[in-house]
């Protein structure tokens, strides 16, 4: 067998906060074993809370414009959502 190379693995924040689940969307982009790149969209969370509802608009529409106009839409593999009610 020959000796797997290191790979080197990026959590990008995609969405509205880094550092609570809500507006949360995150890319997690990878090299696979055929040195492509994979992408995997994790969360896309809503914002909730005090929010107008222009304040909540805006904020998605940050979200969707950062996950379409890097390029992850294109190239994700998979889209998880793990906190849906």
């Amino acid at each position: 067998m020959g000796k797997k190379k290191k790979s080197e693995i990026k959590l990008i924040a995609l969405g509205s906060s880094a550092m609570q689940v809500t507006g949360s969307c995150w890319a997690l982009k990878y090299k696979r074993d055929d040195d492509t790149d994979a992408i995997q969209i994790i969360e896309c969370g809503l914002p909730q809370g005090d929010n107008t509802v222009l304040e909540s608009y805006n904020s998605m529409k940050r979200m969707c414009d950062a996950v379409k106009g890097g390029g992850y839409v294109n190239e994700c593999s998979n889209l998880f959502l793990l906190h849906s009610h």
